[in-house]
């Protein structure tokens, strides 16, 4: 643990954490939470510390990656997946100009709810609270 607190080396990481530091790079992002790197694992007394500051790390979140279709950290977030159509688009609202997104009916209430991170508990506040 005391190693990682200086540097974590790329190779020691899962891929799906991996690929997340290379889209916040690209995005020109500079923190990146990642809970299990970020809350000490089987230590009580850290998640207790940190569960209290979930609403929040995820409620003041520039972006929130999810890796919803991943069934552990070795799968990645980029894979061969189901075509599902999206737009955004952008609209003036009473505090400017706000960019919306647009999913299909079948992503919200069909194969989003199905993959596999929507059966953790825990990733409920992190899709909602973003």
């Amino acid at each position: 643990m005391n190693s990682f607190q200086n540097s974590i080396p790329p190779e020691a990481l899962p891929r799906t954490f991996r690929e997340a530091i290379q889209v916040i790079q690209l995005l020109g992002i500079f923190y990146l939470w990642i809970d299990c790197l970020c809350i000490i694992q089987d230590d009580f007394e850290d998640w207790k510390i940190e569960s209290d500051r979930m609403t929040t790390v995820y409620g003041n979140s520039s972006l929130n990656i999810a890796a919803s279709g991943a069934n552990h950290g070795g799968d990645g977030l980029f894979f061969t997946r189901n075509q599902v159509w999206q737009c955004q688009f952008t609209a003036r609202n009473g505090q400017g100009l706000v960019l919306y997104n647009v999913a299909s009916a079948d992503l919200e209430r069909g194969s989003l709810e199905s993959m596999p991170l929507t059966l953790r508990g825990w990733a409920v506040q992190e899709r909602i609270l973003p």
